[in-house]
């Protein structure tokens, strides 16, 4: 079950996650992924068809990062996991997918609808959102990370 912070709920922070990635196991918090690297944070979900259309461009994205300089992590808002899993074996993708259903995160996260890509500093800087689609959201999510130096 997935516990959402709501108004002023200090122990979750609008934007914090702490999730597990759906194929490992492996679990993930934003405090850890961008304690020392700006972190991209794509939300998506398998049925829905805008995300669907715009997975081309995440995965290219995801291609073209410097993981050495940038973290990249997804987050699958499907309450089906068996129908995210399927979603990740079809499209082969190579990105961490974190579920959504199995943990906490802030309530900013969701507050945007889907497909949705959020840009942090190090330390958890907001930078900003970037909710184009189309190739010029390659574009636009690495000038937000350029941002972050």
């Amino acid at each position: 079950m997935m516990t959402v912070a709501v108004g002023a709920r200090a122990e979750t922070p609008k934007y914090f996650f702490k999730l597990e990635e759906i194929n490992s196991g492996q679990q993930f918090t934003m405090d850890e992924l961008d304690a020392d690297l700006p972190l991209i944070v794509f939300v998506w979900a398998a049925d829905c068809p805008h995300c669907q259309r715009h997975m081309p461009y995440a995965v290219a994205l995801y291609k073209k990062l410097d993981l050495e300089r940038v973290n990249f992590v997804s987050i699958a808002m499907d309450e089906d996991k068996k129908e995210t899993q399927d979603y990740i074996a079809e499209k082969e993708l190579e990105f961490p997918v974190l579920n959504a259903w199995d943990g906490t995160f802030g309530a900013g996260f969701s507050a945007e609808g889907w497909p949705t890509t959020f840009v942090f500093a190090t330390g958890g800087k907001f930078l900003g959102i970037c909710d184009t689609t189309g190739p010029s959201y390659i574009t636009e999510v690495l000038e937000m990370v350029g941002q972050a130096k």
